[in-house]
């Protein structure tokens, strides 16, 4: 094996592992805004519905 090959894998586990991790990262942001907005949405709707807003 040369160094270089050794290398380049290296980098493209890291490049690999970072992406997942990010992709990881992104579902967890996600799911934590919709879950988020879920929570935040319905009494904003309950309001809107019972008292005009004005914009």
């Amino acid at each position: 094996m040369s160094p270089l090959f050794t290398i380049s894998a290296r980098i493209a586990l890291g490049a690999m592992v970072s992406i997942r991790s990010m992709t990881g990262r992104l579902v967890l942001i996600s799911l934590s805004l919709k879950l988020l907005m879920k929570v935040s949405f319905f009494p904003c709707f309950k309001v809107a519905f019972t008292q005009p807003i004005i914009i």
